[in-house]
């Protein structure tokens, strides 16, 4: 019996948090930035022009942080899970930093 109800708890947890959508949006200079993820099992993919899995994921019961690496930088999304629900954006490369500042709904 126990066993049967610790697998009905593991169900239930990971199909409440499976199909999780995150829109952010905010501005870069004077241009509207709509950022979309995914949860897919225990990560997040982005949905854009593209869609690419997120390479790394971290996340607390306030905050998710994602972060992806490419050849010339790095960019961090912090999505603040409680309200309100704020992200900060910063994208780092060499050649300079873009910074993006906004707000995000969830949608289950």
């Amino acid at each position: 019996m126990k066993k049967v109800i610790v697998t009905l708890i593991s169900v239930f947890i990971s199909f409440s948090s499976y199909g999780e959508t995150i829109f952010c949006s905010g501005m870069l200079d004077e241009y509207p930035q709509l950022l979309t993820f995914k949860r897919v099992g225990n990560g997040f993919q982005y949905i854009g022009n593209t869609t690419y899995d997120v390479d790394y994921v971290f996340e607390t019961k306030d905050y998710l942080v994602l972060q992806n690496y490419y050849d010339d930088g790095m960019d961090t999304h912090r999505i603040f899970k409680e309200y309100p629900r704020k992200f900060h954006y910063v994208y780092i490369a060499p050649d300079g930093l873009i910074e993006i500042k906004g707000d995000c709904k969830f949608i289950d």
